[in-house]
């Protein structure tokens, strides 16, 4: 289980690709976009707010790591994959673990295009934090900040 909060999930990047899209913001417990619409999750799965009184939302829909490598390399799947979920009609994914210092230009203009928003998780593949054990490293700090380095120029990025 990885450790998540509220605040970086709503914390959303600013940035520019092939595609423009509304940036998100947060209002008291809703999202909105940047054109001042309210705006709602379709697709993204497994949301927790998991605090120290084990409040858990769930939302049906799409997480997007089915191994143990970065799936937002491949444009050839995320190309086929894109297309099916605007098809479902989702407008957000998830992904778990990601390797910041890989390129993801492809893959997220993809995404952007479809107009799907991706909820990246900051913790990596050797970083998450292990519910039972907490610890906090520089270590960790770093390869969160790396994540954020980079998919802060995506303005179809959620970072959490």
């Amino acid at each position: 289980m990885r450790f998540s909060t509220l605040a970086g999930l709503a914390a959303v990047a600013i940035g520019a690709n092939a595609q423009s899209m509304p940036t998100i913001t947060t209002k008291g417990s809703y999202f909105f976009t940047s054109t001042g619409s309210r705006w709602n999750v379709k697709g993204m799965f497994n949301f927790c707010l998991c605090m120290t009184t084990r409040l858990t939302t769930s939302f049906t829909g799409i997480a997007y790591q089915l191994s143990e490598s970065d799936p937002l390399l491949n444009v050839q799947q995320c190309t086929a994959d894109a297309a099916l979920m605007k098809e479902l009609g989702a407008n957000a994914i998830r992904v778990y673990h990601v390797d910041p210092t890989q390129d993801h230009s492809g893959c997220m203009t993809v995404f952007a295009n479809a107009g799907i928003y991706l909820f990246v998780d900051l913790d990596t593949f050797t970083t998450y934090i292990v519910e039972g054990t907490p610890s906090w490293t520089t270590a960790q700090e770093s390869a969160y900040e790396k994540v954020m380095d980079e998919f802060q120029k995506y303005t179809n990025t959620a970072v959490r």
